[in-house]
């Protein structure tokens, strides 16, 4: 289970913006590493494929307060890391992309099994992330009786409402706001408990309530839950 230090990190700039590569990352996956996979996967709701010449699976997105983007080199044997520096590796990217955790061991004893064999040939470039609690339980919450591309909406416009503005100097941004994900304390006082009842989360729809459509008989779990 290699720590931070195993690594090899070399910090770059690109058009002003600092870029981490990651050597030999994708060594801990059978598959290579390949971010589309491991952010379109249904696990996490926060990154959005955003391809660039040369780096086709290349995904932006939003975790721990960082924006950032997020690709692979060299075939997946390398990952990229854009506006990110070393430090920031070993604070918080090595243990979200559970980079401490070599998959090949727990491969060669699952295969055996039918189903897992085709289960890891399918998606045998993705990583499970090591989310923050908060966030991936009430995003669960709002899962319920939902299609992904709504639960994005959702805990988007939950991060909007509630959220706090982070920097955005992607060039995917375009000069609009980005915001991290609610502290549980945001959403405890800005939800109501009542669905029927004026919530922050339905601000800008008509009547300002959540109605069916949008968080609905959500939101009092999302609330008690925070």
């Amino acid at each position: 289970m290699p720590d931070p230090s195993a690594f090899r990190l070399t910090e770059t700039v690109r058009d002003g913006l600092p870029v981490l590569l990651v050597h030999d990352a994708g060594d801990l996956s059978p598959g290579g590493f390949d971010a589309k996979l491991t952010f379109e996967s249904g696990q996490c709701f926060r990154w959005r494929s955003a391809p660039q010449p040369g780096r086709p699976d290349r995904c932006a997105g939003v975790a721990g307060g960082r924006r950032a983007a997020v690709s692979s080199c060299r075939g997946g044997r390398d990952l990229e890391i854009e506006n990110a520096r070393a430090a920031d590796f070993a604070a918080f990217w090595h243990r979200y992309l559970d980079l401490g955790t070599d998959y090949a061991p727990v491969v060669e004893r699952v295969r055996t099994d039918d189903y897992m064999r085709q289960a890891i040939s399918f998606a045998s470039g993705a990583r499970l992330l090591r989310q923050d609690f908060t966030e991936t339980l009430l995003s669960y919450i709002l899962s319920a009786n939902n299609s992904i591309p709504r639960v994005m909406s959702l805990v988007e416009t939950l991060s909007e409402r509630f959220g706090t503005s982070l920097p955005s100097p992607l060039p995917d941004d375009k000069g609009r706001p980005v915001f991290d994900f609610p502290s549980p304390s945001a959403i405890a006082s800005g939800l109501c408990p009542d669905p029927g009842r004026d919530c922050g989360f339905g601000q800008g729809l008509p009547g300002g309530r959540c109605g069916r459509a949008f968080g609905g008989y959500r939101c009092p779990y999302l609330a008690q839950s925070a």
